[in-house]
């Protein structure tokens, strides 16, 4: 596998899971050993494809993230990613986080409650997601 620093310069999306704690950062990484479908523009239309990625457990892909966000060599959609892990950590490191349970019955977590600025800031940042940051199409 790449290193965190050199997998920040592929684009980066974000994989759900059921549990929420099981979800992936796919990297699409040329030389990956896994594959993803992703949904890009072309030509006016959307199109999926697949594509080789490497897939990183959300845990273990934060600090690259982290980095990534001050990356000028970083992807637009890692450097993304690494803003809204950083708006995440600070949502927990203020107590911004409430108990829950998924379609799939599993405890999770949920943010919340969101004050004013955290609404914001949230807003913000999805208003900045690059199109490569959400290419993974819903089922």
């Amino acid at each position: 596998m790449s290193s965190s620093t050199d997998l920040a310069r592929h684009s980066a999306v974000f994989q759900p899971g059921d549990p929420p704690r099981s979800g992936q950062i796919a990297f699409l990484d040329p030389e990956g050993d896994g594959q993803v479908t992703v949904a890009e523009e072309l030509d006016g239309r959307i199109v999926t494809r697949s594509a080789p990625a490497t897939l990183v457990p959300v845990a273990q892909a934060v600090a690259a993230l982290a980095r990534a966000r001050m990356d000028a060599h970083a992807h637009p959609a890692a450097r993304f990613w690494g803003a809204a892990a950083l708006v995440a950590l600070q949502l927990v490191t203020r107590g911004r986080i409430l108990p829950g349970v998924t379609a799939g019955e599993h405890d999770s977590w949920r943010a919340g409650p969101l004050d004013a600025d955290d609404l914001r800031r949230v807003r913000e940042l999805a208003a900045a997601m690059p199109a490569a940051a959400r290419a993974i199409p819903s089922p």
